[in-house]
């Protein structure tokens, strides 16, 4: 079985969020169907420190999209967004396969 490597390098803007996703969208379309892509460490925000919880609160809202873009495409993603367990913050890295949710853990606890 075939299949191509994507791996996106970009500038990510601490605190852009939606500036963020709009070019993590653009740059994915550049990779084929059924590829691998890995994008960089938090994409979505950044390290943003000064507001966890909406870095939290906008990773959550579009986890979604990205998991039905994935099925859709047949993409397998690589990246890291935080997340919030038990009012504690971490760097967690996802991987999704064909939009399924195929492993999500903590890096490290990095956001106490």
């Amino acid at each position: 079985m075939k299949f191509k490597a994507c791996v996106l390098q970009f500038e990510v803007k601490e605190g852009d969020f939606e500036s963020n996703y709009r070019r993590f969208l653009k740059l994915q379309q550049m990779c084929d169907s059924a590829s691998l892509i890995v994008a960089p460490e938090l994409f979505l925000t950044g390290f943003f420190y000064r507001d966890m919880n909406s870095a939290f609160s906008f990773s959550k809202t579009v986890l979604n999209e990205i998991s039905k873009l994935s099925k859709e495409r047949s993409l397998t993603l690589v990246f890291s967004v935080v997340e919030k367990v038990n009012s504690k913050f971490f760097n967690c890295v996802k991987v999704l396969d064909r939009g399924k949710e195929v492993l999500s853990r903590p890096k490290v606890k990095l956001f106490l």
